[in-house]
């Protein structure tokens, strides 16, 4: 669990770190503003990613379960 905590929080701050440095405004607090919703989005970003990987990998799984269940009931 930590693991996919430091992978979401990892693309919420290079987001946000490549919106607050690229960012075109000159007034700080706007910086900053735009690079928290960066962040924002890029959490929800790469937490939609791993929730898709995830969803990927379920059919795979329930066949090997499936295929050692068969295996099992054979022998």
């Amino acid at each position: 669990m930590g693991i996919i905590l430091s992978i979401i929080l990892g693309g919420a701050i290079i987001f946000g770190l490549f919106s607050y440095i690229s960012s075109r405004n000159s007034d700080p607090k706007e910086r900053v503003r735009e690079a928290a919703g960066a962040a924002a989005v890029g959490g929800a970003a790469t937490t939609g990613c791993l929730l898709q990987l995830m969803i990927q990998t379920l059919p795979f799984l329930i066949g090997i379960i499936l295929l050692g269940l068969l295996i099992g009931s054979c022998s």
